[in-house]
């Protein structure tokens, strides 16, 4: 769903891009617009985690950007919003869990954890982990049930098993059943 939305100001040049010949807001405005125009703030998040996590782009850029823009609608929203974001998610619903577990009464887990064997190899990336209780956490989405997909998450769930971690698969089906797994 395009959404179009007549704008008071015009853009300045720090506001547009020029991608492959075509005039388009930049990623820091495309996310300043996303996070003020965006009514669930979870959903907001999600989508400028995930702008961000497509383009490279990191969070500190797009608050510079929004905070030169005195008067326009929505700022203090967006910079808001841009607090509790964080370019390194590698998708909406493992934004929203993040968010849930920022909220909830345990610890911040560590985000993208690596996670090496007693050798030094690596085995795994973790999603969000707890280092020090060794406790890895995957969100699971639906291309974790492709058969080779399956396959490979068992044997990290065995490695990482092997070397005194407790590894938990979180899934949508899980998430939208019983609420957020924590």
């Amino acid at each position: 769903g395009i959404r179009v939305r007549q704008v008071r100001h015009p853009f300045g040049a720090a506001d547009l891009s020029v991608e492959h010949g075509i005039t388009c807001t930049s990623v820091a405005r495309t996310a300043l617009d996303l996070a003020r125009w965006e009514r669930d703030p979870v959903e907001a998040v999600a989508m400028v985690d995930s702008l961000c996590n497509t383009t490279g782009t990191r969070l500190p850029a797009v608050s510079t950007h929004a905070r030169g823009l005195a008067g326009i609608h929505g700022r203090r929203r967006a910079l808001e919003i841009f607090d509790r974001c964080d370019h390194r998610a590698d998708s909406p619903p493992e934004s929203r869990l993040r968010l849930e577990y920022e909220d909830s009464a345990l610890p911040n887990p560590q985000l993208q954890l690596e996670i090496a064997d007693s050798r030094g190899r690596r085995i795994a990336t973790a999603d969000f982990g707890y280092e020090r209780e060794r406790v890895a956490i995957f969100y699971d989405g639906g291309g974790h049930l492709a058969r080779e997909q399956r396959d490979w998450d068992s044997d990290v769930t065995a490695q990482l098993s092997e070397e005194g971690w407790r590894s938990l698969r979180v899934t949508a089906g899980m998430v939208r059943r019983r609420g957020v797994v924590l």
